[in-house]
C-alpha cells in the first residue's frame, strides 16, 4: 500500500513539474490561435474549427491535443489560476472525508469562475461545447434546450441488469464532478429498481427513481463484447468484493484508478466490466481536450489518461448506448 501510494505521488510530482516550471525551450513558440476570424459565421473561429478537424485525423491525437492547448492566446492570470488547480487536484490524494473534498471542490469553482472573466477562456470554451453539441457527444443544459424538441425520451423498460448508466446532473450528492464534460455520474443498473453505484457515502444500491427525476439527462448502455449473463456475472462480483452497503468508501483522488480500497463512480463501472476483460475507459481525445482547455495541459496527465471519467466511459465504443434522453 505503502509503494503504491509512492508511485501515485512521484507521478504527480513529475507531472506538476513538467507543466508548472518555466520552459527550458528555445524553440521558438507556436503562432497563437486566431479566436476572432469566423469567416462562415458559425459562431466557431476558423483556426480552431481548422485544428480540431485534423485532431481527428491523425495517429497520436494526445500530441496534437497539447500542440493545439499551447497556441491558444490565455491571458498571464489565467495561466497562473490552472497552476493553482494543478496543485489544489494534488490535495485530493490526501483527501477521506466528503467535507475536505467539497471545500477542495469549491475552490476549484471559484477558480472556474475566475478564468471565465478571460475572453480567450470563455470563447475557446464555447466553441468547443457549439462543436461537441453539434457532433452528438455533448448536450445543450436541459434549462437552454426546448422541451419536447426532437428529444427522445429515455427507454426505461429496456434496462436489465448490468447495463451502464450515466447521467447529467447536479441532484444527487457528490455528481457535480468537477472535470465532468458531459456526465457527471455513473452507475450500474442491478435489477429490481436498484442501481449499483459510488456516491460520497460509498459503494451502495440505491433506489433507481432517484435516476428517473426530472431535469436530468440520461444515456442507458451496454456492453458490445460480452452477454448479459457475463456481464451480470461481473456484478455480482463487485457486491460480494466492494459490498452494498457503503463498506467501500468514496475515492476523492480520481487518478488513483486501479485501488481496491475505495471507489468513486465511473471507477466502479470501470472494475465491474474490467473484470471480464473490457477496458471501458476511452481515454477519448475529445474529453482530453476538453479538461486541457478548461483546467490546463497538466489535467491530461494528471486526470484524463490516468483517471475513469464518466465522459470517458461514456464516449467508450466497448458500450452500445440504445437510449439517451431527458427525463
Amino acid at each position: 500500500m505503502k509503494v503504491q501510494k509512492l508511485s501515485v505521488s512521484l507521478l504527480l510530482l513529475t507531472v506538476l513539474i513538467t507543466f508548472l516550471s518555466p520552459a527550458t525551450s528555445f524553440a521558438a513558440p507556436p503562432p497563437p490561435l486566431d479566436l476572432q476570424t469566423d469567416l462562415n459565421r458559425d459562431g466557431v473561429p476558423d483556426e480552431l474549427a481548422h485544428a480540431m478537424a485534423e485532431i481527428a485525423t491523425v495517429r497520436n491525437a494526445e500530441v496534437a491535443v497539447e500542440a493545439l492547448l499551447a497556441r491558444i492566446p490565455y491571458e498571464k492570470e489565467t495561466y497562473a489560476l490552472q497552476q493553482e488547480a494543478a496543485l489544489l487536484n494534488a490535495k485530493l490524494a490526501e483527501v477521506r472525508s466528503a467535507e475536505e473534498a467539497e471545500r477542495i471542490h469549491t475552490e476549484l469553482l471559484n477558480i472556474e469562475a475566475k478564468m471565465e472573466q478571460d475572453p480567450a477562456y470563455a470563447i475557446t470554451l464555447k466553441a468547443l461545447e457549439q462543436l461537441y453539441v453539434e457532433q452528438g457527444i455533448m448536450v445543450e443544459d436541459n434549462f437552454r434546450s426546448t422541451r419536447g424538441a426532437g428529444i427522445q425520451a429515455v427507454n426505461w423498460s429496456s434496462l436489465q441488469a448490468g447495463d451502464v448508466m450515466l447521467v447529467r446532473s447536479g441532484k444527487f450528492p457528490w455528481t457535480s464532478f468537477i472535470y465532468a464534460m458531459t456526465y457527471s455520474h455513473t452507475g450500474n443498473y442491478n435489477g429490481s429498481n436498484l442501481v449499483y453505484e459510488s456516491n460520497a457515502d460509498g459503494v451502495r444500491l440505491k433506489p433507481l427513481s432517484n435516476w428517473q427525476l426530472s431535469g436530468q439527462y440520461i444515456a442507458l448502455g451496454r456492453n458490445k463484447h460480452r452477454s448479459s449473463a457475463q456481464v451480470q456475472s461481473a456484478l455480482a462480483w463487485a457486491r460480494s468484493y466492494y459490498g452494498t452497503n457503503g463498506s467501500t468508501p468514496y475515492n476523492y483522488f480520481y487518478p488513483d484508478k486501479n485501488i481496491n480500497s475505495r471507489l468513486y463512480c465511473s471507477q466502479l463501472t470501470w472494475k465491474i466490466h474490467n473484470h471480464i476483460g473490457v477496458n471501458v475507459d476511452s481515454n477519448a481525445w475529445q474529453y482530453q481536450l476538453w479538461i486541457g482547455t478548461k483546467w490546463g495541459a497538466w489535467a491530461i496527465p494528471a486526470v484524463a489518461i490516468p483517471a475513469v471519467a464518466p465522459d470517458e466511459v461514456g464516449l467508450d465504443s466497448d458500450i452500445n448506448y440504445y437510449s439517451k434522453g431527458w427525463n
